[in-house]
């Protein structure tokens, strides 16, 4: 890959970053890697023979000059909250595409606010280019499709089992923060866990709980659907600890607390092993109405998370190379379509009822 067309990836040691650098070493292109840590980026970059840069994303005239020669740069620390902002500002100056990993829909709602900015440097913004959001982008925009005058959407997704230190981190990062949905094309803030719903996965009744999920922005800016909730699957044990949390949120704000968290995550979080991480599977439901009470649901079934997310991002970064983009703010299924999910091998759609 010439130096026109070079490929940024920022925190690719981490467990994500590492499967994206991977997949993207797999379909033959040569990323430069980048990161804060000289000893992970300098040993990851030996080991694949790679071009690499360390610095902290305060060092805003380093990360300028290392993507001024860049085509697009993969965003793959979180949590997204810290990061995403000082990146995307020397992307806008340096005309650098973005893409990321987050699913934290304040950073998915600040990036959309960067949208005039991105045109008038025409790039293209696009966060959630794993497993948050592309396979519920594109499948919450499959299902208005068939209901165009739908106002409500509810979505979840189930099968994401281990996580990784970055996902586990961000989850405590936002334990005082309850949970949210879209009402009426409003963020509101509702309490941890507080809607539920039974759904049946593969014929087996599973519980589910709602969470401020990134589709609460991303699905709004796709669908337009005023009225939008995200659960995830949920026992009955694990509920109940959250509506516990609902009561201890004031505990949960003292950085004391997170920062105990946070090391205790470092230590003993790897997430999921390479075997899992091929054979599992993960189910996602989207389920549409009208003011009429007609509705619509289409499920998913994906390859394990973890390793969609790698084969996400590449995707998309592959596209890019193509030349297939649009500036500005983007979700998935804004550029590429609800059909983007259904290019990765081994993806099911299936429509519940109608």
């Amino acid at each position: 890959m010439n130096s026109s067309h070079k490929i940024v990836i920022y925190g690719a040691y981490g467990y994500t970053g590492k499967l994206i650098l991977e997949e993207a070493i797999r379909k033959g292109y040569r990323p430069t890697i980048a990161g804060r840590n000289p000893k992970k980026t300098g040993e990851l970059a030996k080991k694949y023979d790679l071009e690499y840069a360390v610095f902290s994303i305060e060092q805003h005239q380093e990360l300028k000059k290392v993507l001024t020669d860049a085509l697009m740069i993969i965003n793959c620390a979180g949590p997204f909250v810290y990061t995403a902002e000082k990146i995307i500002s020397a992307c806008l100056a340096t005309q650098t595409h973005y893409l990321d990993i987050t699913g934290e829909w304040q950073v998915f709602e600040w990036i959309r606010k960067q949208d005039e900015a991105a045109r008038k440097a025409n790039i293209m913004l696009l966060p959630g280019t794993g497993f948050d959001v592309v396979p519920s982008d594109c499948l919450a925009s499959y299902a208005k499709s068939h209901m165009e005058d739908a106002t409500h959407l509810e979505m979840g997704f189930i099968g994401v089992g281990q996580m990784s230190r970055g996902t586990a981190s961000t989850m405590v990062e936002n334990l005082d923060s309850g949970g949210m949905i879209r009402q009426d094309g409003i963020l509101k803030e509702v309490e941890n866990a507080q809607y539920s719903r039974v759904k049946y996965i593969q014929g087996k009744a599973r519980n589910f709980a709602s969470i401020p999920w990134g589709d609460i922005s991303t699905a709004w800016f796709s669908t337009g659907i005023p009225n939008i909730v995200v659960y995830t699957g949920m026992p009955p044990r694990r509920m109940s600890m959250l509506k516990l949390i609902n009561k201890l949120k004031w505990l949960f704000r003292k950085s004391l607390i997170k920062s105990f968290l946070k090391r205790y995550i470092d230590k003993n979080v790897e997430g999921p092993d390479q075997l899992t991480r091929k054979t599992e599977k993960s189910h996602l439901w989207a389920e549409v109405r009208n003011k009429d009470g007609k509705f619509f649901e289409a499920n998913l079934i994906t390859p394990e998370s973890y390793y969609l997310s790698a084969i996400t991002t590449v995707l998309v970064a592959e596209k890019i190379l193509l030349g297939q983009w649009k500036a500005g703010f983007q979700t998935p299924s804004t550029v590429y379509g609800s059909d983007l999910i259904m290019e990765v091998e081994g993806v099911e759609r299936s429509i519940v009822s109608n």
